[in-house]
């Protein structure tokens, strides 16, 4: 389930709750946030498929330049091509983007916070990096599945030696990834990460 809050310009302190319904189901909490200044756009990614993708994407595209948009990340992954549809939304934005990782955010969630311009996890949080899978099998180089979708299993690995190269990866961490294991860092560890980047 997708939780969306946006912000419009306006009156301080004015909400207004909408709970729209998808298929006649109680599908997801719409709240609108007023503020005198620009907007401040919230959206949850809490599992990554293509319909859970639809809002998040959608504020991503509300958003310009001067808009901040704040991610809550927590997730453990789902759906590579529906993940790579916000990807692209985040990188064509031109507003500023935040994300935080209250308890968890592995596999495509983890990939998303990359493109992210600010991420923060709470201490005893886990982010969690590995090769693309399908079915519990991992794209190893070299594996049948590498040879289904080349281009996404290239992505992973440069992604993951630009990672070395920047120090959020260790050498240890990068190799294990490659070898097909799930590689966990907690949140104190990779917050220390990203403070070293500037990220």
């Amino acid at each position: 389930m997708i939780a969306v809050v946006f912000a419009t310009m306006g009156a301080l302190d004015t909400t207004v709750a909408v709970k729209p319904t998808v298929h006649g189901k109680l599908d997801t909490t719409v709240s609108v946030k007023l503020s005198v200044q620009n907007k401040v756009l919230e959206t949850r990614v809490i599992e990554v498929n293509h319909r859970t993708m639809m809002y998040p994407i959608g504020v991503v595209r509300s958003a310009v330049k001067g808009d901040t948009i704040s991610f809550l990340l927590h997730s453990p992954g789902g759906n590579v091509y529906a993940g790579f549809g916000l990807i692209e939304r985040i990188l064509e934005t031109k507003a500023k983007t935040t994300g935080y990782i209250p308890v968890y955010c592995y596999s495509m969630c983890a990939m998303i916070s990359l493109h992210i311009d600010k991420v923060r996890l709470a201490s005893n949080a886990q982010i969690m990096f590995h090769l693309y899978g399908y079915q519990g099998y991992k794209a190893k180089p070299g594996t049948w599945l590498s040879k289904i979708d080349p281009s996404m299993n290239t992505y992973f690995i440069e992604t993951f030696k630009l990672m070395k190269k920047q120090g959020l990866l260790t050498d240890l961490e990068y190799r294990g990834i490659i070898k097909g294991y799930d590689i966990y860092i907690d949140g104190k560890e990779y917050n220390k990460r990203l403070a070293r980047i500037g990220k």
